[in-house]
């Protein structure tokens, strides 16, 4: 028996034999044509160029018939990156100008845009150089006539096992695909939202996975305690097999209270909501017994577009999420630069990106990018409830500076007789430690506060968690990050305002019972987690989450502070 471990994604346990998925090579044989062969390359690129489009119009469509949006979003994104002058216009020139065959300009053109999305610092580009090279091994495949392996045609509950899983790979997934391992990958990679989204327990980024298996033995994928054992033995099968049965008594009771309120057994309720990236998203977060949208993160629309989105553009996108009748939408303002970039602009280089020209420093510098923003936002707010949230605020003034854009922007709405809410809340993210410590100032001129802890443990910590030398230090449960979230949320019910956390914590459990306890009235989090969280919110006792959080707070250690919350946990059956 072998056992190996990763990242988890989704978490579950599945046990079935392993199915071993190898992609087809891809041979290149020539590199270079002679000048006449010119044209004859670029008119086969053509034809190979039209022919990729249809694929992928095609998995789109079948995307949208079987409503799986997570998919028609990402062939969206294909098709755009296929016909995109930036990766066809390089592949042209390397035929014209560097005389290269066509197969050999794709593979050049293919390693340089990826190189480009590998440099980048953010875990989300880095995952896209995967889309750059699925795209551009689909012009090879065609052009080299090799038909592509299919997974859709396993008819018997079986483990993927593969080095990588392209989108399109990915989207060929059946009801047989009972869990997923991968050598690489990371959380953020496209089959990971897919797993997430279809509910398929899947761990990557294992270290030497493919030599260690063999096509048909044995697996179980334990992605609860992020344990994989290749042949287990009679002993650690037995166990695992009566998990696997206590689990799915355990989903039944949390289907059982997916459309029930968040409501701690002494009254108290907690809003339980979702973060998306579209409009499409919202769909889940409802099939998941969420209420409300807590953060809308809207640099999606922007990194995913050709151009800065236009109000018309944005405006479609939050309609469409207002008017699917959920307690609050509450729509975050452009959060970019530090490791999130645009394709269509140039930011100037910076030592420390992180501390630099970002989120709304971005946008109060870029005024009128920003009243486009607001104005859609406003206009959104005529056909549901909407709020509106800034990012990134250290200083009062620029809470101010960015409240009186939106008045600017309401008089706009009036003048023009253009409807919305006029009573909109606005809030802001407490991310960076001197929002928190000024943060009964910040509460006087705000509506809500929603508290962003990857940031805000990242600032308080001065951890990069993508920094694998120091991200053992990236502690959320850190004495300070709970002292400053009890001052925060301290604050802002002195001012009669609500308290959300959006960060990664609200998801874990363990955190939740801490989170309640220091004040928190939202928790909003990956939508696949909701459930989970509600049946435990359901069973806990609001009075002895109170107590908990004194004895944390009291606490020298993130150690001590895990150790008491782990124990709290387990008297749960959740």
């Amino acid at each position: 028996m072998i056992e190996l471990s990763g990242i988890p994604v989704y978490k579950s346990i599945e046990i079935a034999p392993v199915f071993l998925y190898r992609e087809a090579d891809i041979v290149i044989e020539r590199s270079k044509i002679n000048e006449e062969e010119i044209q004859g390359e670029l008119k086969r690129f053509e034809d190979i160029h039209s022919k990729a489009l249809q694929e992928l119009a095609q998995l789109k469509d079948q995307a949208v018939e079987k409503r799986q949006l997570e998919e028609v979003e990402i062939f969206d994104a294909h098709l755009m990156m296929a016909d995109d002058p930036m990766m066809t216009g390089k592949i042209k020139n390397r035929i014209q100008q560097e005389f290269y065959s066509l197969e050999q300009s794709v593979e050049e053109t293919k390693k340089e845009i990826m190189d480009l999305f590998l440099n980048m610092q953010n875990d989300y580009f880095r995952a896209r150089s995967a889309d750059v090279e699925d795209v551009a091994n689909r012009f090879l495949r065609i052009a080299l006539g090799i038909e592509s392996n299919r997974i859709d045609i396993i008819q018997e509950d079986v483990i993927l096992a593969a080095r990588d899983l392209k989108p399109s790979e990915a989207s060929q997934i059946n009801q047989f695909i009972k869990g997923i391992l991968l050598e690489e990958g990371s959380q953020t990679s496209h089959v990971a939202i897919m797993a997430k989204a279809k509910g398929i327990p899947t761990i990557v980024g294992i270290t030497g996975l493919l030599g260690q298996l063999e096509e048909g033995e044995q697996v179980i994928l334990d992605s609860i305690g992020n344990h994989i054992y290749l042949s287990p033995d009679e002993t650690i099968l037995s166990e695992y097999q009566t998990r696997q049965i206590q689990l799915i008594a355990k989903r039944k009771k949390m289907e059982a209270v997916r459309n029930e309120e968040a409501i701690t057994k002494d009254g108290r309720v907690i809003k339980l909501y979702g973060n998306i990236g579209n409009a499409e998203e919202a769909e889940l977060v409802t099939s998941s017994g969420g209420k409300g949208i807590g953060l809308f993160r809207t640099e999606f629309l922007y990194m995913n577009s050709r151009h800065f989105p236009t109000e018309e553009e944005q405006f479609n996108e939050y309609k469409k999420t207002a008017q699917q009748g959920l307690e609050d939408v509450i729509i975050r303002t452009l959060d970019i630069g530090g490791d999130k970039n645009l394709p269509y602009y140039e930011f100037q280089h910076e030592e420390n990106p992180f501390l630099g020209f970002r989120a709304l420093r971005f946008t109060l510098a870029n005024k009128e990018l920003f009243r486009v923003q607001l104005r859609a936002i406003l206009r959104a707010s005529a056909f549901g409830k909407v709020s509106i949230m800034f990012p990134m605020v250290s200083s009062l003034d620029e809470v101010l500076q960015a409240k009186e854009l939106l008045e600017e922007c309401k008089k706009e709405l009036d003048e023009k007789q253009i409807n919305y809410d006029k009573a909109i809340r606005t809030g802001i993210m407490i991310e960076i430690p001197s929002a928190a410590i000024i943060a009964d100032i910040l509460a006087q001129e705000v509506d809500f506060f929603s508290i962003g802890t990857n940031d805000l443990c990242q600032y308080t910590l001065a951890v990069d968690r993508m920094n694998k030398e120091v991200a053992y230090l990236y502690q959320p449960l850190h004495p300070a990050i709970l002292r400053l979230i009890r001052q925060t949320a301290d604050a802002a019910h002195a001012a009669g305002k609500e308290i959300g956390i959006c960060g990664e914590m609200a998801g874990e459990a363990t955190n939740v019972i801490a989170l309640i306890g220091l004040g928190v009235d939202e928790l909003s989090m990956s939508p696949a987690v909701i459930p989970e969280i509600k049946t435990l919110i359901r069973q806990i006792n609001y009075e002895d989450t109170k107590e908990i959080a004194k004895k944390i707070v009291a606490c020298r250690t993130a150690e001590e502070i895990t150790l008491i919350l782990k124990e709290e946990e387990s008297k749960y059956d959740y």
